[in-house]
């Protein structure tokens, strides 16, 4: 439980730190089910999850001082703490937007990540 508990209280460092390197897609406002649990029902990554255990499907999310969003979507390894990175070269792993609907907002609450297992 601890690796879960350092990885949420770096979640908006590592966002931060990998928005530059990542493709992103813009849209309006952050749909929870059409951008972050359609992402993450796609066969191959429904494989991934389904095959390893030490998988989780999570999503970090930034509220920027402008109002706007950024969420990442990835899969997250906790066996070797490290991020997927075949997830990371898609276009639409990164999601920027206006804000987000209002089950993404309750989804995430006062928490900048959420785990989606």
């Amino acid at each position: 439980m601890g690796i879960i508990v350092d990885l949420f209280y770096s979640a908006i460092e590592f966002l931060r730190r990998i928005w530059t390197t990542i493709k992103h897609i813009w849209v309006r406002i952050i749909n929870f089910a059409k951008n972050i649990v359609n992402w993450f029902k796609k066969p191959a990554r429904l494989r991934k999850l389904k095959a390893d255990s030490n998988k989780l499907a999570v999503a970090i999310k930034d509220n920027l001082e402008n109002g706007e969003v950024k969420v990442v979507k990835c899969l997250y390894d906790k066996s070797t703490n490290t991020i997927d990175d075949d997830e990371l070269q898609e276009e639409d792993v990164g999601v920027e937007a206006y804000g987000c609907d209002e089950k993404t907002e309750n989804a995430f609450g006062d928490k900048p990540m959420i785990i989606l297992n």
